[in-house]
């Protein structure tokens, strides 16, 4: 960017003058007309030191910009980076991608969910009976644990579908 081919962008300057940046300016308008999210992607205007940013013309406030000094070759780094898109930062390669079950992955099946309950419940009755030595609470522990049996045979079950 400078004032001259700032003027050339906006045709202000004198026809018998910059001719070249005057077709180059003419150019980008045609490209821009053909396909504007391209051209915002590949246009970069670039600043140099002694440019004010006062010169870019309106019209152009919101294409990417880049400083660099040329007598300054690491302030070249950015404008290199955005050319050849290299991020400075490149993102760690994607992981092993997580395989769910066929039921949602935010939530179980309801009969799951069901069963789980009724497990839980099994468990919570079964630390009741824990200090009772009575030949009935003997008895409520065996149906318990066949009870628990079954429902974690259903649980299995039930995952071994979803998969």
């Amino acid at each position: 960017m400078s004032e001259a081919w700032a003027e050339r962008w906006s045709g202000t300057n004198s026809p018998r003058e910059g001719a070249g940046a005057a077709a180059e300016a003419d150019t980008l308008k045609g490209l821009f007309t053909h396909d504007q999210d391209a051209w915002q992607r590949r246009v970069v205007i670039v600043m140099f030191p002694e440019v004010s940013s006062n010169v870019v013309p309106p019209d152009l406030q919101r294409v990417a910009r880049v400083s660099v000094d040329p007598v300054d070759p690491d302030s070249f780094e950015q404008l290199i980076r955005m050319l050849t898109e290299q991020p400075r930062y490149p993102k760690p390669p994607v992981g092993e991608v997580p395989v769910f079950r066929a039921v949602a992955a935010y939530e179980e099946s309801s009969a799951l969910v069901t069963l789980r309950e009724r497990l839980n419940e099994i468990e919570k009755r079964k630390k009741q009976l824990t200090n009772k030595r009575s030949q009935a609470a003997n008895a409520e522990r065996e149906r318990l644990d066949l009870s628990e049996a079954a429902t974690r045979g259903f649980i299995d079950a039930e995952l071994t579908i979803e998969d």
